[in-house]
């Protein structure tokens, strides 16, 4: 099983791998594009989006994986489709409203775009889980190289045009191409309806059997949103557009080893392991002593990371670039329990613990907005802020490995 394990993480990293590769060749030619404003406003979107979009598909694209029947998988479709519809034009609506009436003017464009964006993420969410459904693993790693090539290419192109919000509406255009392509293609369900069963089911049934999931479960992801999109705000607010875009781009590249093998790792998890509670075998525990592996990896990987980064700066980031060096070290940090917290994150989904994720979830943000009303009153310069926010998430990392830990453990008594 351990071998066979490995073999589907490296199956999605051949793909995430020249990614990566990719995302990092580009950072010269992108900094030197873009001003730190543009990727401020990029983190803006991308947390945002991540709160809308989890609100539009109702936080069901993971139940796709749980879905073994042919007629339900189609049904929670259904109900993504409609739920993303009407939350667009409900974010059509009020960008409109925001756009004519005078406030928040710096907003007003962004506002337009994430409207439209919220139906994208939403069908880019289905196809992920559909691709992840039919463990075609190495399909799910060039999945992303081609998401990746396609917002590179678009990168450079974009700025000609929209020079402050080019690398968001690459974003798009990424998502969008692939979205369109695969649902042309039909890819997913074809590969599903092999492996399922196919018995008619109504969509409210559908619905019914998977309200925990909606309702805590999604409860639970904004927060976690808003753990991100918050601390944003309040950097951009406090210390400026400029500080705002020098945190994202340089947790951005920080985080390069967790999204290559953090990444590949949860995904694996999720699928693999939802077809081992429904077939009541006790392997989950197998994961978790592979994540604390990943903490060697990770250090490793972050080490080298920053160490480029503390001393190519320059040639990385170009001269507009500056403090890049003073927030590398917390960063790394966070991004290194990140790396070994994130690959068993999906452990409440598997063993369906999403009231319980839902606690935590509050005392997270809660947690988060009082070190954000520490750092906004006290008028801490941004290094300071940079720490506590790393230490902050660390903290919450822990405590969240910790539960996800528990609930391995009495779900291998239970069974046993």
């Amino acid at each position: 099983m351990k071998v066979e394990f490995v073999n589907k993480i490296a199956q999605i990293l051949k793909g995430n791998l020249m990614a990566r590769g990719i995302g990092f060749i580009m950072l010269p030619i992108l900094t030197r594009l873009y001003t730190p404003e543009s990727f401020g406003a990029l983190n803006i979107f991308v947390s945002s989006i991540s709160l809308i979009a989890i609100i539009a598909t109702m936080n069901l694209p993971q139940c796709i994986l749980l879905e073994r029947n042919l007629f339900g998988v189609r049904n929670l479709i259904k109900l993504m489709s409609i739920s993303s519809l009407l939350t667009f034009l409900i974010m059509l609506i009020l960008s409109f409203i925001l756009y004519f009436s005078g406030v928040y003017s710096e907003y007003r464009t962004l506002s337009i775009i994430l409207a439209i964006a919220c139906i994208i993420y939403s069908y880019f969410e289905i196809i992920t889980n559909l691709i992840l459904k039919s463990k075609n693993y190495l399909e799910y790693g060039y999945f992303e190289l081609k998401r990746t090539t396609i917002n590179s290419l678009s990168n450079t192109t974009m700025f000609y045009f929209f020079p402050i919000y080019g690398l968001v509406i690459s974003e798009l255009i990424s998502r969008m191409v692939l979205s369109i392509y695969y649902i042309t293609k039909n890819y997913g369900v074809l590969d599903v309806e092999n492996n399922i069963e196919i018995n008619k089911i109504k969509i409210t049934d559908t619905f019914s059997q998977y309200k925990n999931y909606c309702f805590y479960g999604g409860g639970s992801n904004l927060l976690i949103s808003t753990a991100f999109i918050f601390p944003a705000l309040i950097f951009g607010h406090s210390y400026g557009m400029q500080a705002l875009g020098v945190f994202a781009l340089v947790q951005r590249v920080i985080d390069i080893p967790y999204s290559l093998i953090a990444n590949a790792t949860s995904k694996v998890y999720l699928a693999e392991g939802i077809a081992l509670v429904q077939s009541k075998q006790k392997f989950l525990y197998f994961y978790v002593s592979f994540a604390l592996k990943l903490l060697v990896v990770g250090l490793f990987g972050n080490l080298i990371v920053g160490i480029l980064m503390l001393y190519f700066s320059g040639f990385i980031f170009g001269n507009e670039w500056d403090g890049v060096k003073d927030i590398v070290i917390p960063l790394i940090a966070m991004s290194v329990i990140r790396t070994v917290v994130s690959p068993i994150s999906q452990t409440s989904v598997i063993l369906n613990r999403q009231k319980t994720e839902f606690i935590l979830s509050i005392i997270r943000v809660g947690l988060l907005f009082i070190a954000m009303a520490i750092i906004r009153y006290a008028e801490f310069d941004f290094v300071t802020a940079v720490i506590i926010y790393s230490f902050v998430m660390i903290i919450t990392y822990l405590l969240f490995f910790i539960v996800y830990t528990l609930f391995v453990n009495q779900y291998e008594k239970k069974i046993s």
